[in-house]
């Protein structure tokens, strides 16, 4: 990359237990120190801030966007830009808890390797997801968003960090993740919905889906083995039995990445997708619970932006 221009670096001052104002230091003496100019180090502020103020303001007045945060900052970076107009690449060095992003694209999961890729890296494109609610509203996904089942465990750990079990997260996530996983498996809980894949091939009476732009889905799981960011489709898992020995072999499969026989969930791919149920059902969409409702859309837009990975491309160690 040209080392005349400028950069801005936007960091999240609670990311990485506070160490997020640290590197994000380290990342301008880097850049500086190979000739470019940082115009501003500029911390996120509140949910929002990035995505409907300082990326906007930015993206098209300096080459490089640098995102010294976790995956929630980074979408919101990639959510204010436009890509119908000439716009900064992005570099992520992160500092979140699951670092979804980085680990599909092999960015360096230590934040002091991640910096040298800001002198050393190469720009791929990536596209992302755009969930439509039934309200009209758009949002922008990076990694996938989730029907059913997962989607109610999200939302059951957002409730119980809201009220009785907030010191529970506090020591153990995974330990109240698990419990919540517990209670979703209640048939109850279990909300018929139908599917359309690029309009045309119906899916009927599904309990959990997930709509998925990138392979990684947690940290080391796949529920979309094969999937790629940067390929202009979405990959697409559905099920229809969301019991406990379907679940326990679908997390079996994830852990290993890989599929599940055709018996137990179908696979597709696609460009838009349309869902609806005659009841309200729980969505989440990269690890967020999002407003439950009876009808909503996700599609792809590719090549939204362009981020630096490693020379060489995906394959390479993250680190």
């Amino acid at each position: 990359m040209n080392q005349n221009q400028s950069a801005v670096i936007i960091y999240n001052p609670m990311a990485g237990r506070g160490n997020a104002v640290r590197f994000a230091e380290r990342s301008r003496q880097r850049l500086e120190r190979s000739g470019w100019k940082v115009k501003a180090l500029l911390q996120t502020e509140y949910a929002g801030h990035a995505e409907h103020i300082l990326s906007p303001k930015w993206s098209t007045d300096v080459a490089l966007i640098v995102v010294v945060a976790g995956d929630g900052t980074l979408r919101e970076v990639c959510a204010g830009l436009d890509p119908k107009y000439g716009q900064a690449v992005i570099a992520f060095i992160p500092m979140g808890n699951a670092n979804v992003i980085a680990r599909e694209l092999n960015i360096p999961l230590d934040p002091e390797k991640a910096v040298t890729l800001l002198t050393e890296g190469a720009p791929s494109p990536m596209d992302v997801g755009v969930l439509t609610l039934n309200t009209g509203e758009r949002k922008l996904f990076l990694a996938m968003v989730e029907v059913g089942y997962g989607a109610k465990i999200v939302h059951l750990v957002d409730d119980f960090r809201r009220r009785w079990l907030k010191r529970l997260y506090k020591i153990s996530g995974d330990l109240l993740y698990a419990i919540a996983g517990v209670l979703a498996l209640s048939p109850k809980t279990h909300i018929p919905f139908s599917m359309k894949i690029d309009g045309r091939e119906a899916h009927l009476d599904i309990k959990h889906s997930v709509i998925a732009n990138t392979e990684t889905y947690a940290t080391g799981w796949s529920m979309t083995p094969g999937a790629r960011s940067d390929d202009g489709v979405l990959n697409v898992i559905t099920r229809t039995d969301c019991s406990l020995l379907n679940t326990i072999k679908l997390l079996s499969m994830a852990i290993r990445k890989k599929r599940l026989p055709p018996a137990l969930a179908r696979y597709s791919r696609a460009r838009r997708i349309e869902i609806s149920s005659e009841h309200r059902i729980c969505i989440q969409m990269d690890g967020d619970p999002m407003p439950a409702c009876k009808e909503f859309s996700v599609e792809v837009s590719p090549r939204h932006f362009q981020i630096l990975i490693p020379q060489g491309g995906k394959s390479e160690s993250g680190g």
